[in-house]
């Protein structure tokens, strides 16, 4: 029978034995104690994916996976009005348009009121 000899990056010391565990990325043999648990952003919390990885393969967790965190809306104003040009509301000629229940708009002119 032959002594058995690890592959990979795995240390073999008989006076502290250690477990042999492979990377759930690359495939290689480690020591167990030598592998980290792989985490990502899920929201905006880490969570574990349930890789062992080696120090070669652990990987810093993206930051371009965390949601934006958009401001808030401003606050509304009371009473709002809507922007209004008067002279939209006339025509080439002169007329004032026709509203959409047919009545005029005879307020909406384009020069003011003369007294």
């Amino acid at each position: 029978m032959g002594s058995f000899a690890p592959k990979g990056h795995a240390q073999l010391d008989p006076q502290r034995p250690s477990a042999f565990a492979i990377c759930d990325r690359c495939g290689f043999l480690y020591n167990h104690r030598a592998l980290k648990w792989d985490a990502q952003y899920a929201g905006n919390e880490l969570r574990r994916t349930g890789f062992l990885v080696c120090p070669t393969c652990f990987d810093i967790p993206n930051p371009t996976l965390r949601p934006k965190v958009l401001p808030p809306d401003p606050v509304p104003i009371q009473n709002p009005r809507p922007d209004w040009n008067p002279t939209r509301f006339i025509t080439e000629d002169g007329d004032v348009l026709r509203s959409e229940d047919g009545g005029y708009h005879d307020f909406i002119r384009e020069t003011p009121y003369e007294d």
